[in-house]
């Protein structure tokens, strides 16, 4: 049996990139949504998802390894 092999390169905060990016994606449209979904933000919203996202994955990995 095969086994796919990760590369570091792909992995961040312990999760895959793709993981991430969706898990941002998410929390940006949610962002949005709780903003009324007006244009013009799309970029803050991304910004501001990403920094909550990869403060929590950080906090997350932290305690693990404590």
């Amino acid at each position: 049996m095969a086994t796919k092999s990760v590369s570091r390169s792909s992995v961040s905060l312990g999760r895959p990139k793709e993981k991430i990016h969706e898990l941002i994606a998410k929390r940006a449209y949610d962002i949005c949504q709780r903003r009324g979904s007006q244009s013009g933000n799309e970029w803050a919203d991304w910004f501001e998802a990403e920094k909550q996202v990869k403060s929590e994955l950080q906090s997350d990995l932290s305690r693990k390894k404590s």
